[in-house]
């Protein structure tokens, strides 16, 4: 009889190595595993519906192959997700999450103009105007002068808008620890690194598309 496995959740990692006593059920896991025992990281079980052996899938033995499309699907799967839960960790900021973005590129990239914010954004004029008028209005930010050139207006954070983005920082660091903890520390920063070289590529080739209007099209029902 042929041997026959079932993915079923589990319970917490055991500490030490499974030993996995039936031959045909290891026939059935990937062959870079060890013939004797394999490691449980705490995901899968696989038993075998005729010796009743357990044996271990690692996460990486049961991902899909991907297929064109996968990429589009599972960045915008992601993004939704982070998207939700970053909305509700800015609650508080005239403007939500625009907000916060325009108030971490003011006051870490220190852009020259309100264009180029929102050139950097991809914000449209308007809006960013409307945005703007809101912060100034809390003290967030303000508008002066730019000293190389009296006609334009560059914008500065005020002590309060830096106090307010380091209490906000910290909400919003939760919240992305909490997307990458299906993953390892190391993957997660290399991950971090891997899409911002990659978003710096696509906006440079592209430096008015805007975000929004992207993630619908492969997150809809």
């Amino acid at each position: 009889m042929a041997c026959r496995a079932s993915a079923v959740p589990t319970r917490p990692a055991p500490k030490m190595p499974i030993v996995v006593a039936c031959g045909l059920l290891m026939a059935l896991l990937p062959s870079k595993y060890d013939a004797l025992q394999i490691i449980c990281p705490g995901e899968y079980l696989c038993n075998c519906m005729v010796c009743g052996t357990m044996a271990v899938m690692t996460t990486e033995s049961m991902l899909p192959a991907t297929v064109p499309g996968d990429l589009g699907w599972n960045l915008a799967m992601v993004l939704r997700g982070y998207q939700r839960q970053l909305e509700t960790a800015v609650e508080g900021l005239p403007g939500g999450v625009r907000c916060y973005q325009v108030l971490s590129t003011v006051i870490h990239r220190d852009l020259p103009s309100q264009q180029a914010i929102g050139a950097h954004l991809a914000i449209d004029r308007t809006v960013l105007t409307y945005l703007l008028d809101g912060m100034v209005d809390a003290r967030l930010v303000e508008r002066i002068p730019d000293p190389s050139d009296r006609r334009a207006r560059k914008i500065r954070a005020t002590p309060e808008g830096v106090s307010v983005l380091a209490r906000y920082e910290r909400r919003v660091a939760d919240v992305e620890a909490g997307i990458l903890s299906g993953i390892s520390t190391d993957a997660g920063h290399q991950l971090e690194g891997l899409l911002g070289m990659l978003a710096t590529s696509v906006h440079r080739a592209d430096p008015t598309a805007s975000p929004c209007e992207a993630v619908g099209t492969f997150t809809a029902p």
